[in-house]
């Protein structure tokens, strides 16, 4: 079964970088959507945060759930 994690996709340095937001796994996407619906207050500090720390340049793409295999890479750069 996949687990399901809050990801962030932002544009840094001329990259595009996938971030975990924490290790959490949701069973559903529903269940995590659910999560950052309960959270929305804390999660738009998050986007604040990420925002300050990828310079004026850097851009926060999308903010959203998707399944573990979807979004982390291995240590070679190939996708799970």
């Amino acid at each position: 079964m996949d687990k399901f994690i809050v990801f962030a996709t932002i544009f840094f340095q001329g990259e595009v970088k996938q971030l975990e937001y924490k290790a959490i796994d949701f069973s559903t996407k529903e269940e995590c959507y659910e999560y950052m619906a309960k959270h929305d207050k804390h999660f738009g500090e998050v986007v604040d945060d990420i925002r300050q720390s990828i310079q004026p340049t850097g851009r926060l793409l999308v903010i959203g759930c998707s399944a573990r295999k979807n979004i982390m890479r291995n240590d070679f750069g190939a996708w799970n």
